[in-house]
């Protein structure tokens, strides 16, 4: 015997027969897109395919969408890159319009610097001097970063300078000066002064120096300066004094340094009828000590 549901329940005719009437079917769900319903007890192909392709779409909505959102995340790093880029280029370009070289005063006092450290290596007791000036000459300038310069030092001499006569004008007095010792040492040798006791008292020639320069006087000394342009700053590099040159050198000394030993100076008018004074007794005493040699046999 058959059940039937109360939704199949016989119905009965005009004629007074029985008959099943199927109950109705269920309305489709109003969130399945359209042409999707699905018929109960059954699958429909056609709404699998819809769902399918619904769901691809989505997908490659999905993938384009992030492709949009990565291209415009590298479109913003771009521009960031290139006004990042942009204001190098103005920064370098107004540093190199504006700083082409480095400030005037900030190279005055390295050169001073450089220049007080140059007057300690020639200033000395015997050779005084004092800086007179420090000026910077540009001598080459590679594109604005590098630029070199020369730092001329001028430094002054303070005092007259002295050094021994060795000129030709000089040599008569020093060859007197050499056969006054010779005849010293025959007096010595032969004991010379027990025949003639004027020979005990030697006349004396002095040192005979001559000026070598004067009060006034600059020495120049050039040190080569370069600086290195970082931004809109300056950096030096290192100076090197071993370096530096020097336009002559100062010889001789202050006349202080002689006062130990008599002096004359050959080039002085004040001491010139001294000097020709001592060596006429120079001459003399020499002359007196050969004529002794003579007297008594001796060998000149």
């Amino acid at each position: 015997m058959i059940k039937l549901s109360a939704g199949d329940k016989p119905a009965v005719s005009e004629d007074g027969s029985r008959s099943t009437v199927p109950s109705e079917e269920p309305a489709p769900d109003a969130r399945l897109p359209k042409g999707a319903a699905m018929k109960t007890g059954a699958t429909n192909p056609q709404f699998e395919f819809t769902n399918e392709v619904t769901m691809q779409l989505a997908t490659e909505e999905a993938v384009v969408q992030k492709r949009q959102e990565a291209l415009s995340v590298w479109r913003w790093i771009g521009m960031a890159a290139g006004v990042v880029l942009l204001i190098g280029l103005l920064n370098e370009g107004g540093s190199f319009l504006i700083n082409r070289v480095p400030p005037a005063g900030e190279l005055a006092e390295r050169s001073r610097k450089i220049a007080s450290q140059v007057l300690g290596l020639y200033a000395t007791s015997a050779q005084p001097l004092t800086l007179e000036s420090a000026k910077e000459v540009l001598i080459n300038q590679e594109f604005a970063r590098r630029v070199s310069y020369d730092v001329v030092i001028a430094l002054q001499l303070r005092a007259d300078l002295f050094a021994l006569a060795d000129t030709n004008g000089a040599q008569p007095y020093l060859l007197l000066q050499r056969k006054l010792d010779e005849a010293q040492d025959k007096v010595l040798r032969y004991s010379l002064n027990l025949a003639m006791p004027a020979l005990e008292h030697v006349p004396e020639l002095p040192h005979l120096l001559m000026q070598t320069h004067r009060t006034g006087e600059k020495l120049l000394v050039t040190v080569p300066l370069e600086a290195e342009r970082s931004g809109w700053s300056w950096k030096y590099v290192p100076v090197e004094l071993a370096q530096r040159r020097v336009n002559r050198v100062l010889k001789g000394e202050v006349l202080a340094h002689f006062t130990s030993t008599p002096v004359l100076i050959f080039n002085s008018d004040e001491d010139r009828a001294a000097r020709l004074l001592k060596m006429q007794e120079a001459r003399d005493y020499v002359l007196a000590v050969n004529n002794v040699m003579l007297r008594h046999g001796l060998e000149k």
